[in-house]
């Protein structure tokens, strides 16, 4: 399975998701730190939910931060997202 469907998984098992884009952003950071070489190391995110009703955009990273948290063992270097709210 690739990072960006364990990453939309993970976030999927927390929250209801009306809206997911994942952007695999890894080729830009070939051969940097933290490139694993698997070419699924530096993601990027779009995302929508109606439980970021009432969040503010810290909480509703939070939220987020905390679904993907695990995926960092598993080789995600860095991870950055878009929270859409309602």
């Amino acid at each position: 399975m690739s990072m960006g469907q364990k990453i939309e998984d993970h976030i999927r098992a927390v929250i209801e998701v009306t809206s997911f884009e994942a952007i695999n952003d890894s080729h830009k950071h070939a051969g940097h730190a933290g490139d694993n070489g698997t070419g699924e190391s530096h993601f990027r995110i779009k995302v929508a939910s109606p439980a970021f009703d009432g969040m503010s955009r810290v909480q509703a990273h939070r939220l987020v931060m905390s679904a993907v948290k695990p995926l960092f063992d598993e080789g995600l270097h860095a991870f950055s997202m878009k929270i859409e709210l309602p």
